[in-house]
């Protein structure tokens, strides 16, 4: 498998990305429990799996718990993210502050680093995120196999792009997933902070144990991130519903 897990299409692959999901949200895992999980046949895992280790996106580990003096037969091989696997980049975007981080497939962070701001155009957050991606990204050895943009909204998730934030200084329709992959010559995805923080409780955090929940984003507004059925709800046109509060009297009087 020489090309990236991302460049890849069809179901095969769609399966070998579910399966190191998997792997990647479960503190290790067997070829039996990744069957039972996905309903794929023994065979079909074990061939996945196999190319997976081959591409050196995971490694094999003996189970440390099993106690041989007490049972009969050979210690589980459990399945982890391998050591030196492929990392991702995620950038995160803020009125006032912007960050890049490097981190693994498992969502441990390596490298970060932030810049602060009082004013900003377009350029200058282009420039300021490419320099805190090569910040990071300096002295890694590691593939990176793509970026993901963790933005304040509203940001349009079909063309990909931020529309008009308010109070963010004047910056509109800005296509900045397409400007940083033609910079840097990776995939570059964005989503607003609250479904950004919605993945991330689904994938590593709270809410690994439910298919359905609302997160609340409660910074300078109040944003929402939904998960139904398993997956970020983005709507029929990349627009979500959100809720928030309006000012009926200046006063705070009734």
């Amino acid at each position: 498998m020489k090309k990236s897990l991302l460049a890849q299409a069809g179901s095969k692959y769609q399966n070998q990305i579910h399966l190191l999901k998997l792997i990647a949200t479960t503190p290790t895992v067997s070829r039996a429990e990744l069957a039972r999980m996905t309903n794929l046949t023994k065979a079909t895992i074990s061939k996945l799996t196999q190319e997976l280790l081959a591409a050196g996106y995971v490694e094999e580990r003996v189970d440390p718990a099993f106690d041989t003096t007490t049972v009969l037969g050979r210690r589980p091989v459990l399945l982890d993210i391998a050591a030196h696997a492929p990392v991702i980049c995620g950038m995160l975007i803020k009125r006032g502050l912007c960050s890049v981080i490097l981190a693994d497939l498992k969502g441990n962070i390596l490298e970060q680093s932030s810049r602060q701001f009082s004013s900003l155009t377009s350029e200058e957050l282009v420039a300021i995120l490419m320099e805190l991606y090569h910040e990071v990204t300096m002295g890694m050895s590691r593939t990176i196999l793509a970026v993901g943009i963790s933005s304040i909204g509203p940001v349009d998730i079909v063309s990909q792009r931020i529309l008009n934030p308010p109070f963010f200084y004047g910056i509109t329709n800005l296509d900045l997933p397409q400007v940083i992959s033609q910079r840097i010559g990776l995939p570059v995805f964005i989503i607003n902070d609250a479904n950004a923080g919605a993945l991330a409780e689904k994938l590593y955090g709270a809410g690994k144990r439910y298919g359905n929940f609302i997160y609340l984003h409660i910074m300078n507004g109040i944003g929402t991130g939904y998960i139904l059925d398993g997956h970020i709800y983005n709507g029929d046109f990349g627009q979500r519903g959100e809720i928030g509060q309006t000012a009926i009297n200046s006063s705070g009087n009734w």
